[in-house]
């Protein structure tokens, strides 16, 4: 008692109540949601050293002790700013669809003005591709992701700023980096997992997929 603030604090009693499950299993989930919020805007600094607000918490209760329920009233605040960011992110995308197609057309029109032997297209083919790189992205922010394969998770962070959290209520995440979705199932897969908790550098590079 005393440890978050009186308002988190209260609704964690809440959903305790209102689950009827153990005081202490959401408010450990809302550290989790907290972080998850928190990550990559703010980190802790301690004299000389930084620490990020990465946490890892593992909910121990048997089958039946509502762990399922209490993580989807906890973590909705996040499912719903995904939500919104998705329906921000649709009108994003479409203007810059529009706009990628016109500089593309215009990019391919200057391709065939140069097969013909025109010159001096340099500058505005230039810009025409500095235009496009700064395009980037319009695809949705992502706050959470839970069955997801150790390569797809360093994709994911690196689309997101350099960070996710991984919310899995069935431990699906032991099970990965068990194994599960590599060729070699002796061979544990969570580095990357320890990686971004420790919030180290990530280079990941595979034939045939761009390097992250």
């Amino acid at each position: 008692s005393g440890l978050m603030p009186a308002n988190l604090e209260a609704f964690g009693d809440a959903v305790s109540h209102q689950n009827q499950t153990p005081r202490d299993q959401p408010h450990a989930i809302l550290v989790g949601v907290l972080s998850a919020a928190a990550q990559g805007a703010w980190c802790v600094k301690i004299g000389q050293r930084t620490e990020n607000l990465a946490t890892a918490i593992v909910i121990g209760a048997e089958t039946g002790e509502r762990k399922s329920t209490d993580c989807r009233s906890c973590s909705q605040p996040l499912h719903e700013w995904e939500q919104n960011a998705k329906k921000a992110a649709k009108a994003k995308r479409l203007e810059t669809e529009a706009k990628r197609q016109l500089l593309e057309s215009r990019q391919a029109h200057l391709k065939k003005q140069a097969a013909k032997g025109e010159d001096g297209l340099e500058a505005e083919m230039a810009s025409v591709m500095r235009e496009l790189e700064e395009l980037g992205s319009s695809r949705a922010p992502r706050l959470v992701c839970g069955d997801i394969t150790p390569e797809k998770l360093g994709n994911l962070c690196a689309e997101n700023g350099g960070s996710i959290a991984l919310m899995d209520t069935e431990g699906g995440a032991f099970e990965v980096m068990g194994g599960k979705y590599s060729s070699n199932k002796r061979e544990f897969a969570g580095t990357i997992h320890l990686k971004l908790y420790s919030g180290d550098p990530i280079h990941i590079d595979r034939q045939h997929l761009p390097p992250v």
